[in-house]
């Protein structure tokens, strides 16, 4: 399914220009970039259009849920003191091991470093068997990677008590590094619930509702059927894509 409204195609071409940027390493506004929306209006199936776009363009896409990425942090247990350096060097140490466990084609090593939990595997496979497919034995210094961060909200509060910082900013040196191009999706409340620090190093994208006339006339013809599609979802991609399409 295509952009759903006239808010969603001026998205798509941005992410497509951030992408084409970044893969050609000309100038980009930031490196990290906060998706909002409420819940079902279509975050997710952003990152899955990104990690699409990325994968036509010869970026490597690695998607994570936030708490597998973060997870040595949240299931701390020895009472360690992190500190926002060492948050960082979590995720590049992550980032490592995927590129090697490519270059080596070991999916046992990737998987278990993306999805410790097999929640990818079971939602939606093909995030990781594309990568494989694509990129396995063609990783050099030259490849650009993104990470797509979903369901961040939910485990930003637990970074904040465990990661030691003055201003609750547990992710500044993470999301400051330009070593990668970073989607973090949000509910919009959770933008506010960030620290200072790390609210102001995220470039903010907000996913509208779907547009009944739009969807009218770009994505289902019939004026009766696109009426109900879009009263029955109030504008929602969950629940257009569950419901009718």
């Amino acid at each position: 399914m295509g952009p759903l409204s006239k808010g969603h195609e001026n998205i798509d071409r941005e992410i497509q220009r951030i992408l084409e940027n970044y893969k050609n390493e000309r100038s980009i506004e930031s490196f990290a970039y906060a998706i909002l929306g409420t819940y079902g209006i279509g975050k997710t199936q952003l990152l899955y259009q990104i990690h699409k776009y990325s994968i036509e363009k010869e970026i490597i896409p690695l998607y994570f849920l936030a708490e597998d990425l973060f997870r040595e942090i949240i299931k701390e247990t020895e009472n360690h003191q992190w500190t926002p350096g060492e948050v960082y060097s979590l995720v590049e140490k992550k980032i490592d091991e995927i590129i090697k466990c490519l270059n080596n084609r070991d999916r046992a090593g990737l998987e278990n470093t993306i999805d410790p939990r097999r929640k990818i595997r079971k939602d939606c496979p093909l995030l990781i068997d594309r990568i494989i497919e694509k990129f396995s034995h063609s990783v050099s210094e030259k490849t650009k990677i993104i990470l797509l961060v979903d369901e961040l909200e939910g485990q930003y509060g637990n970074l904040q008590n465990i990661v030691q910082t003055k201003d609750r900013s547990p992710l500044r040196e993470w999301l400051e590094s330009k070593t990668y191009l970073k989607f973090l999706a949000f509910a919009p409340a959770g933008i506010y619930e960030l620290g200072g620090a790390d609210r102001d190093r995220v470039k903010r994208i907000v996913i509208p509702s779907a547009d009944v006339k739009y969807i009218r006339e770009n994505v289902i013809g019939d004026a009766g059927r696109s009426n109900s599609c879009w009263w029955f979802s109030r504008g929602k991609v969950i629940w257009i894509f569950a419901v009718f399409c």
